[in-house]
């Protein structure tokens, strides 16, 4: 399903996930990975039409004996086009340089299943059809990859540093209530549920 994350770091800031409990949508089920890529051509072309790109990551760490990220979830992040999507994945290679790690470069079609079972990872595809994989076996130690290190990169870019704390985002219900009213129409239109 798609909802508006809590404490957007945009307007239209969303989450897709899996209704079935699962860790990560590589674990998913074939038809939760369907659904993603459906939403994610949806989400394209309705930020596309609002003359904005599309940024999507996930995050999926574990520890000991289970999951650290409890739900899979992907943020979708659409950014205006005056930041091209070639910036946001320069961004994120020079983020991993600084932090001693490195991106390879995936096709978004078939990056899954290069990771094998149980590997951690961060993922992100922006919506010109790009992807960037660092992935690595949950006996090594994971970089610096904290749960906020997408939004850091995103906020840092588009230069609003101030929000890459969700919890410094937060508005009050009757803003919440405004906000997925104005994004639920704005999709509607592309909405294939």
């Amino acid at each position: 399903y798609l909802a508006l994350a809590k404490g957007s770091l945009v307007e239209g800031n969303a989450l897709i996930i899996p209704i079935a409990h699962t860790g990560s949508f590589i674990s998913a089920s074939d038809a939760a990975r369907t659904e993603l890529l459906r939403y994610k051509t949806a989400l394209n072309k309705c930020f596309n039409d609002q003359q904005m790109q599309t940024v999507y990551f996930e995050r999926h760490v574990t520890r000991g004996a289970g999951p650290q990220s409890v739900h899979a979830n992907v943020q979708v992040v659409p950014i205006k086009s005056t930041v091209t999507c070639k910036e946001v994945l320069t961004e994120f290679q020079k983020a991993a340089d600084a932090r001693h790690f490195a991106f390879q470069e995936v096709d978004p079609a078939t990056w899954a299943s290069s990771i094998p079972e149980g590997h951690n990872y961060f993922y992100v595809e922006t919506s010109d059809g790009k992807g960037l994989l660092f992935h690595s076996h949950p006996a090594q130690a994971m970089p610096d990859i904290r749960p906020s290190f997408g939004r850091e990169i995103l906020a840092s870019l588009m230069k609003m540093p101030h929000r890459f704390d969700w919890n410094n985002c937060l508005t009050d219900t009757r803003t919440e209530t405004a906000d997925t009213r104005r994004f639920a129409e704005n999709f509607q239109a592309y909405d294939f549920n």
